[in-house]
């Protein structure tokens, strides 16, 4: 993978290291122990996460200390929780080829002394607090291969003499505050296979010589604030990262079979979607926020191993083409606020590694196809603000976060999410459904306003739930409370009572107004009081019965040991009393009958009598 150079660099260490230890067969850790214990009393040692064998042991038989023939090679410390500033102690380490002290808290300036062990090959320094400068004798570390000196405070421009050490293959210093431009030198580095500038404050363009570096395999400079237009190019890397900067012009037509990520997030880049023609193996497209048309069809086009397409706001037109379904490992689809326009294609049934699909904002009409029964992974779905209508599908029902606002959709809501335990993120607003969902999903974040909702029927106790929703204020809902567990199915008009209203028994009498008996149910009027039967206005509770002629009301002996309300004891009490009138009715309708039965037989006796003796009593002859 090297070229000869680097590998006679590597013999000659190991040949340097070799007589050390033929020369010296019993080796003096001396200056070791000292750098150690130094570093030890420096960094906190005592609060360390693994102390093992520190201070004491022999520098070998250390936690996180690599050695070689007795001699210390390698310090490995990542996320021990060391605190404090670096002593200047290295100078004496020459047989130090990696150093990781990643993930703590060392602050301060890189000691000079570091750059004086020139057999370093790694230095891992990444997610600390060191600041300053890169010093110019940087290039002294003629071995380095691995720099990662990310997510420090480090500031300044790089030095011409970084791009002396030609072994380098991993340059990691995003995450600082490194500002100027992006050195051109970078092309000096024939071997850097990564380049992670991200996060700093780089300005002015991006050197063509860098992006076109054929041992280049990734590149990252976003979040800087590099500006200009990109050249046309041949790319041999894999993945480039150009996100959060003020790149302008046209789109490049770049050259590759290598490429298969691009992420062009928030630039100010124009053109056409179509000048990615020349990257057929692309996986990922990262391209929102910028001024890229074209047709939406084209992106798919040709291509099987598309995995990320993400270009919401740009204005890309066109339908969605049935060639998606070849892309069978596309995990996002996230175009949203582009002018996409036509149906749902049910073929995106084939894409069962979905994970999210946002097409909101845009001209989609038809119906929402049934078609996520297989996509497994699909956890967001964003379709709102489009031109959609019909049912909500089924298959929708595992998602954890759905948006299907300001459509024209229909219908109920199907089981699958109105009692969905996965949900939760449900937009549903502006549409015209019916049919709530259960009161007892918990949401993060709901909002069902503006549909066609029937709240008439549902119990006080899914208020805070409507609320949420905006679908209805607390006083709207009305005071009756079933007794079963409330659900939010609705319920028909015909089969719910009023808020007020108490069955009566039924009247012996056809008149619309009939006197109640004197404390016959719940506590009722007088005998002389007038009960109107029917429904009363809500609200309105049944009038109190007043003492007449200084007689105390009676109250109901009917109260049960049970929670019932007053108006089941009612309702008991007018179908007993219904039960008995029938009885009643029954009873003398048998006897009607059978003293009719009875007259009738004795009417034809006697007649037949008469016939037969001829109208003479018998008892006469």
């Amino acid at each position: 993978m090297f070229a000869p150079e680097k590998r006679s660099i590597e013999c000659s260490f190991a040949i340097t290291l070799i007589l050390t230890l033929w020369l010296s067969p019993t080796p003096v850790n001396g200056d070791a122990r000292m750098t150690l214990n130094e570093l030890y009393h420096n960094l906190g040692g005592e609060n360390w996460k693994n102390q093992e064998g520190w201070p004491d042991l022999e520098p070998c038989e250390r936690f996180g200390v690599q050695c070689t023939g007795g001699l210390v090679t390698g310090i490995s410390l990542p996320d021990n929780n060391l605190i404090g500033v670096l002593p200047n102690v290295f100078k004496n380490m020459l047989y130090l080829q990696n150093i990781g002290l990643s993930g703590n808290q060392i602050s301060g300036e890189l000691p000079a002394s570091l750059f004086q062990v020139t057999s370093l090959v790694s230095i891992n320094l990444e997610d600390n607090d060191l600041t300053g400068r890169l010093p110019e004798n940087i290039s002294d570390l003629e071995r380095l291969q691995y720099l990662d000196l990310s997510n420090n405070k480090f500031y300044g421009t790089i030095p011409a003499s970084f791009f002396d050490i030609r072994p380098l293959n991993h340059v990691h210093i995003g995450g600082n505050q490194f500002e100027g431009d992006v050195p051109e030198d970078f092309a000096r580095l024939s071997r850097m296979e990564y380049c992670n500038l991200e996060n700093n404050l780089f300005t002015g363009p991006l050197p063509k010589a860098l992006v076109e570096l054929r041992s280049l395999q990734h590149l990252d400079v976003s979040e800087n604030s590099l500006s200009g237009s990109l050249n046309d190019a041949t790319i041999y890397m894999q993945t480039i990262d150009l996100a959060n900067n003020q790149f302008s012009g046209p789109l490049p037509t770049w050259r590759s079979t290598s490429l298969r990520k691009i992420d062009i997030t928030n630039n100010r880049l124009e053109g056409v979607i179509e000048s990615f023609s020349g990257i057929p193996w692309l996986e990922e497209l990262k391209a929102l926020g910028n001024d890229i048309s074209g047709s939406f069809e084209s992106i798919f086009e040709g291509r099987r191993s598309l995995r990320s397409v993400i270009i919401s706001g740009n204005p890309v037109s066109g339908d969605i083409p049935d060639s998606v379904a070849h892309s069978i490992d596309l995990e996002d689809i996230i175009a949203s606020n582009c002018g996409i326009q036509g149906k749902i294609p049910e073929l995106l049934r084939n894409l069962t590694r979905l994970k999210q699909i946002n097409l909101g904002g845009n001209m989609l009409e038809g119906t929402i196809p049934d078609v996520f029964y297989d996509s497994l992974l699909l956890s967001r779905v964003n379709l709102g603000g489009n031109r959609l209508e019909g049912l909500v599908p089924p298959s929708l029902g595992r998602v954890r976060h759905l948006d299907l606002s300001h459509n024209s959709l229909s219908g109920v809501l199907p089981e699958a999410i109105s009692s969905s335990w996965k949900i939760e993120t449900l937009r549903l607003n502006d549409n015209r459904l019916e049919g709530l969902p259960s009161c007892k999903l918990t949401l993060d974040e709901c909002d069902l306003s503006h549909n066609s909702w029937d709240i008439f029927g549902i119990p006080r106790v899914c208020a805070p739930f409507l609320e949420s929703c905006g679908v209805a204020d607390v006083d709207s809902l009305p005071e009756y409370e079933p007794s079963a567990t409330p659900t939010l199915s609705p319920v028909p008009p015909s089969q719910v009572p009023p808020p007020s209203y108490v069955p009566q028994p039924p009247a012996p009498s056809p008149s619309p107004s009939v006197s109640v008996p004197h404390g016959a149910g719940k506590s009722s009027p007088t005998p002389s009081t007038s009960v109107q039967l029917g429904r009363s206005s809500p609200k309105q509770s049944p009038p109190r019965p007043s003492p007449t002629n200084g007689a105390k009301p009676q109250t109901s002996q009917h109260h049960s040991a049970s929670s019932s309300s007053p108006g089941d004891v009612n309702e008991g009490l007018s179908s007993a009393a219904f039960a008995a009138v029938l009885v009643v009715g029954a009873m003398v309708a048998a006897i009607i009958v059978l003293a009719v039965g009875a007259f009738v037989w004795w009417h034809v006796r006697r007649n037949r009598f008469e016939v037969v003796t001829g109208g003479t009593d018998a008892a006469g002859l």
